[in-house]
């Protein structure tokens, strides 16, 4: 029994991730190129910000302003779409 609700909650947890996904990829196509790369590379790739500065040739206060304003905008548009879980 024990192992069936450990299996029913993974299947629930990955379909939670799943749509959480979905939700940030929307609002990442409304980001402009830069931004979204210095996303990816921050919390998908989990790059520090010297690795990210030197990956998109920019100073590390540079790479640091992106994600932060990169960040806010993600957050702004989940709110205006609705999509915040």
């Amino acid at each position: 029994m024990q192992e069936f609700q450990e299996q029913k909650l993974s299947f629930v947890r990955k379909a939670e991730l799943k749509d959480l996904e979905e939700r940030l990829l929307v609002c990442l196509d409304e980001l402009e190129e830069d931004e979204k790369y210095a996303l990816i590379l921050r919390f998908m790739e989990d790059y520090n910000l010297t690795t990210i500065a030197e990956i998109m040739n920019i100073s590390v206060s540079t790479a640091s302003r992106l994600i932060v304003k990169a960040t806010a905008k993600v957050t702004e548009i989940a709110e205006k779409k609705n999509l915040k879980p």
